[in-house]
């Protein structure tokens, strides 16, 4: 069992990474832990778990493009349940203590455009589809399906008649037809997404998401 001196140090070093974090300063969140180098990918204390995903949920959205510019690997092998698109998604909406982000949709977009797998499971065995779908996060599920129109962005899409259906309840516009049909979908009017090394395609076409890539 830890002394109390050591809990209380354990508490200060957290308290240093965290507000790096919160404040976006990659020099100060180096400096908090034990191996600099160690940032994006490297271990992290348990309790604050891996860097990008504590990032998605504490920072400023200008540092998680710094994440990702230096490395940060947006589809992680080893996760507990929630790989970068999906821990995004799951600030959508407020929960006890942890209120919304809102621009959870451009962190999505920013995500995607770094490569982020839309494919990758999670919690539930969950993708990032399922994860939308369950937050009501419409803009993220009209994205997720103009993403599923492109073959080569996204080659195992599932049919749409095996997605979970809307919450009862969950109206899109006054558009009251469900969107889950087998074998149908709903048009999105968006063009047809391009391959390559961001979706900026898709993610402009789709109401709602704002991007930092130009056209």
């Amino acid at each position: 069992m830890q002394s109390r001196e050591e809990r209380c140090a354990e508490y200060e070093r957290f308290k240093k990474i965290d507000g790096a974090f919160r404040a976006g300063d990659l020099a100060a969140l180096r400096a908090a832990v034990d191996d600099p180098d160690g940032v994006p990918n490297g271990a992290m204390p348990l309790t604050i778990g891996p860097c990008l995903e504590y990032a998605i949920y504490h920072s400023p959205r200008p540092f998680i493009r710094t994440l990702l510019e230096i490395g940060a690997d947006p589809n992680p092998e080893h996760h507990i349940g929630f790989p970068p698109l999906i821990a995004a998604l799951s600030c959508s909406r407020s929960q006890p203590g942890s209120p919304a982000r809102p621009d959870v949709n451009e962190i999505i977009a920013l995500l995607l455009s770094f490569g982020a797998d839309p494919n990758q499971r999670g919690i539930n065995d969950y993708t990032a589809l399922h994860m939308a779908v369950g937050e009501q996060n419409l803009p993220a599920v009209e994205l997720l399906l103009a993403l599923a129109r492109s073959p080569r962005r996204w080659a195992s899409t599932r049919c749409p008649g095996s997605w979970p259906r809307r919450r009862p309840g969950w109206t899109d516009e006054g558009r009251s037809e469900p969107w889950s049909k087998p074998g149908k979908t709903r048009s999105l009017g968006a063009t047809s997404p391009r391959c390559g090394t961001c979706c900026a395609p898709a993610l402009r076409s789709t109401p709602g998401i704002a991007t930092d890539r130009p056209p």
